[in-house]
């Protein structure tokens, strides 16, 4: 898995199989926590409102919903 920031915002990137698996574990050794799915939206929003990247960065992984990103 691969994590970057884009506009400030922390954005994972992997193979769909990866992610599965990452959350299949996760969820296996029963740490608490979440996932995000984000578009690029999201992201500008996470740009401009520093709650908003906050809940974003506080994820396990915050993957995108597309290829845009």
């Amino acid at each position: 898995m691969l994590t970057i920031e884009i506009l400030g915002s922390k954005q994972s990137f992997a193979p769909i199989a990866t992610v599965v698996e990452i959350v299949i574990k996760d969820a296996c050794d029963g740490r608490s926590g979440y996932f995000c799915v984000t578009n690029t939206h999201q992201v500008v929003l996470g740009h401009e409102m520093l709650s908003f990247r906050e809940v974003q960065d506080s994820a396990a992984a915050s993957f995108s919903d597309s290829t845009v990103l």
